[in-house]
């Protein structure tokens, strides 16, 4: 990611790190910190290097320093480690990667795959990525080691090539995924609704109606439309945005429909309409077998109307041989294994970068920056917190009544939420008064190790 728009050569690349038992309202809350940041990876400038040399040498540098990163995790994986959970109570945790979030890119250099040429999560090939519902076999991490093995024992650098290009993968031995024995990393690979559907497929679908309404008239559709509460006003098109935030994708998402009634055929409306209805009903936060088969049937509708944009010469390539249109064939099969799509949706990392990259920046040098930039972006190793702590008291008034739960709660001000801490007494021994202040007290705090 580009630091500073004035500096435009210093590039950092964060990385967080979350477990996935935290509560989504907290996850989904970049001000709650509900990641970490664990490390930089290196973003070198390799400009005198080939095209496929840097290829070669940026995957390496890559998995060498995830390797770095992740290699704390093998052991917690394969042994276990005793954790602490909210109510304080130990339990024999295995850490397992559930989720890696990333966008396309990052997807194929996790995957060691070229980009664009296979899915990274089943097997279809680049020909096939218009097709719809061939029931593709899934990949598994087990054959890319073997297939990687294999053309790294080729006795001659042709012969290499041939068993990596026949799998499009790339020239890396040892990923970093190696020795996790519980992990796939292609079951890693999740959805991404901020740039597969809305700076992907629904920026093609904007382009593809500009061509057949026209940008003139759709900028002046967008114009007449009434100032509706809760509705951004375009009033000056949307033809004349640059760099267009996911704010202003779902708001063109709100108005676009409405732009393009009598101004385009049937058949593109008809294919609009189930492409936002999908992008819509991805988006849902809790999911039941029934809203999945709207959302498979939406996915359905629109490839059986995409061929409008093939007669009416709005996508002029001849094909719909487009990667992330193929993996909106997964999102269903995503959202049962690993939830609703907010609990991985890059949206809500994006943020993060003010906090741990650009601000942690600007109080630099501008020298070695990467190296001030660390420490105050990890300020220190691990936080306990137990919140609430329940207890269990005996009955005050009556010996051998029931015991009673009782709880103390731990909140900083998170908001518009006031700060709560409680106080604790504790009774020493069997001589302390159950009606006076003698005994011990007690405050719930923050342990920094």
């Amino acid at each position: 990611m580009q630091l500073m728009t004035f500096n435009g050569d210093q590039m950092a690349y964060p990385m967080y790190l979350s477990i996935g038992n935290m509560a989504k309202h907290i996850c989904c809350k970049p001000s709650l910190h509900a990641q970490i940041l664990v490390g930089y990876l290196p973003t070198p400038k390799l400009s005198d290097f080939s095209e496929e040399a840097a290829c070669t040498v940026c995957v390496r540098l890559f998995h060498a320093a995830l390797s770095i990163i992740m290699q704390s995790l093998k052991g917690p994986e394969h042994e276990g480690v005793e954790m602490k959970s909210a109510d304080g109570a130990v339990h024999q945790c295995h850490l397992v990667i559930a989720v890696y979030i990333m966008d396309y890119p990052e997807q194929s250099l996790i995957a060691c795959m070229c980009q664009g040429s296979q899915c990274l999560k089943c097997h279809a090939v680049e020909i096939e990525f218009e097709d719809h519902n061939l029931n593709w076999r899934s990949r598994k991490q087990d054959a890319m080691l073997n297939t990687l093995h294999h053309g790294a024992q080729q006795s001659t650098a042709k012969h290499k090539e041939m068993v990596l290009k026949g799998a499009s993968l790339t020239h890396m031995e040892e990923p970093f995924w190696a020795g996790f024995r519980y992990c796939n990393i292609q079951d890693t690979i999740s959805p991404d609704i901020l740039h597969q559907l809305f700076q992907g497929l629904f920026r093609y679908m904007v382009i593809w109606v500009w061509s057949i309404v026209g940008t003139m008239e759709l900028d002046a559709q967008f114009k007449c439309l009434p100032c509706t509460h809760g509705v951004r006003s375009f009033d000056n098109g949307i033809s004349c945005l640059s760099k267009v935030s996911t704010g202003e994708h779902k708001e063109i998402c709100k108005q676009l429909l409405g732009c393009i009634i009598g101004k385009a055929p049937t058949g593109v409306i008809r294919a609009m309409h189930v492409l936002l209805d999908f992008i819509h009903l991805v988006q849902y936060q809790s999911h039941s077998d029934e809203t999945l088969k709207y959302l498979q049937a939406s996915l359905d509708e629109f490839h059986k109307d995409k061929k409008i944009f093939l007669d009416l010469k709005a996508r002029t390539s001849g094909h719909f041989n487009l990667p992330k249109l193929h993996t909106m064939q997964h999102y269903v099969d995503s959202t049962r294994e690993c939830g609703t799509t907010d609990n991985y949706n890059t949206e809500a990392t994006e943020h993060l970068h003010i906090d741990y990259a650009k601000d942690a920046y600007c109080t630099t040098n501008k020298k070695d920056y990467l190296q001030q930039m660390e420490p105050i972006a990890i300020p220190f190793n691990n936080v306990q917190v137990w919140d609430p702590v329940k207890f269990q008291l005996k009955h005050l008034q009556l010996d051998d009544g029931p015991a009673i739960m009782d709880t103390a709660v731990e909140m900083p001000s998170q908001g518009t939420k006031s700060t709560q801490f409680d106080t604790i007494l504790v009774a020493v021994d069997d001589d302390a008064e159950d009606t006076g202040v003698q005994g011990r007290i007690l405050f719930i705090v923050l342990i920094f190790e």
